[in-house]
């Protein structure tokens, strides 16, 4: 198991490329609200097929390295501050490892201070089965790199990083976020350090920290002021299959009488069918090119009461039936 901050920057990665997270998550029975919850945990395998998820949506085969760059320390809690009390980063990284697995069962980290004269090597072990593990360890490796350069400094680099898989990324995309070079088909899956790099000083009160603990506090903040509109459409995207997405269902959730529910959406200039529609739709594509789900298992999961209001809306969003649609899109047409 892993904590849900190990998402952290999902949501606006996803967003950027031009995916859906809200979506993806929706595949995986999660929202949003779940993953900003700092003591919520999700199976190793639900993060990693979200990953591998992304990347599929998005085309950017570099998807995990993009999301790296987007965690630091921060993606640890507590434990981060646990860590910037310790004197020096190696002293540092002994308390991570100390208290990993409390945030993530699934990862192993060693610290092997001289493996080598003057070098330091912190290896990294994934307990679980993965489709593509490049994907995991690329995150693995790229969160655990900026946790050591927010302990280090912005100047750290590490002196190489190894991986034990091939890769159709260029060493030019791994330079620009290691700034090191990259060995692949290795023994481990590595960042390899200097050993002085670990005697250096933490300084918590660095501005590269300040800044990464007020960004933590704005994504805080802005979890908790989300808008009436967002909210149903997290409600609509969990509950489509469970026949339950209606107004009068959902201003219920949200303890609200429906008047004051409509009036709410009308001022944020929200239409319900509208939002309802298109997360249907936007699922329809997804379900439908999926030979093995029957047409009546689409329906319900898009919260139709049956195939024929299915096909109704099918019409009237592409112009066929169902099954043409599904035709054409293994034709990819």
């Amino acid at each position: 198991m892993i904590r849900a901050s190990a998402l952290m920057g999902y949501f606006d990665l996803v967003n950027h490329l031009g995916g859906d997270a809200d979506a993806l998550l929706a595949e995986f029975d999660l929202d949003r609200a779940t993953t900003r919850n700092p003591d919520a945990v999700l199976p190793l395998s639900t993060v990693a097929g979200l990953i591998e998820e992304g990347r599929h949506q998005t085309g950017c085969d570099d998807f995990a390295l993009r999301l790296a760059a987007r965690q630091d320390l921060m993606v640890l809690g507590q434990l981060a501050v646990m860590a910037l009390s310790c004197p020096t980063v190696g002293r540092a990284l002994d308390k991570i490892l100390e208290y990993i697995h409390y945030y993530n069962t699934s990862l192993q980290i060693d610290l092997e201070r001289e493996f080598e004269p003057g070098s330091a090597r912190i290896g990294l072990t994934l307990k679980g089965e993965f489709t593509n593990p490049r994907y995991a360890y690329e995150l693995a490796l790229g969160t655990v790199n900026n946790c050591v350069r927010a302990l280090y400094g912005e100047n750290f680099r590490p002196r190489e990083v190894q991986m034990q898989f091939d890769s159709p990324l260029s060493q030019q995309c791994y330079w620009r976020f290691f700034k090191a070079p990259v060995r692949l088909e290795q023994e481990h899956n590595a960042l390899i350090l200097s050993s002085s790099q670990l005697e250096k000083p933490v300084d918590p009160f660095s501005p590269q920290l300040r800044e990464q603990i007020a960004r933590r506090i704005d994504d805080v903040d802005g979890a908790s002021s989300e808008t009436l509109s967002a909210g149903v459409e997290r409600i609509i995207r969990r509950e489509l299959a469970n026949q339950r997405c209606t107004p009068k269902s959902i201003a219920r959730e949200l303890g609200m009488d429906l008047p004051g529910f409509e009036a709410r959406l009308a001022a944020e200039g929200v239409d319900f069918d509208a939002v309802l529609d298109r997360i249907r739709l936007h699922r329809a594509d997804r379900y439908l090119e999926t030979e093995d789900i029957p047409i009546s298992e689409v329906a319900l999961r898009l919260g139709f009461r049956n195939k024929e209001e299915l096909a109704a809306a099918c019409r009237r969003w592409f112009g066929v039936s169902p099954l043409e649609r599904r035709d054409r899109l293994q034709r990819g047409h």
